[in-house]
């Protein structure tokens, strides 16, 4: 079984990856990099199971909804604020198997596309994604319901 590194991306930054001008990095340090900027994680914010605005630190990471059918639709919402990310800002939204109440995505201040005019995960064990586009404008892609 292979196995890989994982690297921050201050590590691709701050070291040779970033000049690469002694020639020493090879096909291993090329994977770990590649794997290191493809990786999934799970926010440290733990497992919702009701509303839950995103902060910076879930940039990039996976915030698992655990909603049930003591929750409704309308307290099982991953809010976008206004200001708090750099363009280009990534936010994951998973569908825990478990959950019985169809999270989503909603907007404070901000604006979201999505090409299926829903912002809900389809089933359980679904991923969706937020992509800030613009100032205010981000984009839904993945499991939509």
């Amino acid at each position: 079984m292979a196995t890989g590194t994982i690297r921050t991306l201050d590590f691709l930054v701050n070291t040779s990856f970033a000049a690469n001008t002694s020639g020493l990095i090879g096909n291993d340090d090329t994977q770990d990099a590649a794997e290191s900027l493809g990786s999934l994680v799970v926010s440290g914010a733990g497992v919702k199971t009701a509303n839950y605005t995103a902060v910076i630190t879930d940039r990039g990471t996976i915030v698992p909804f655990n909603t049930t059918s003591g929750t409704t639709a309308a307290n099982a919402t991953y809010t976008i604020p206004s200001g708090v990310f750099p363009v280009g800002a990534l936010l994951g939204l998973l569908w825990v198997s478990t959950g019985t109440v169809q999270p989503a995505f909603a907007a404070s201040g901000v604006t979201i596309v999505t090409p299926t005019g829903t912002q809900t995960a389809r089933v359980a064990g679904s991923i969706i994604w937020a992509w800030q586009y613009s100032s205010g404008t981000w984009y839904l892609f993945g499991d939509l319901g």
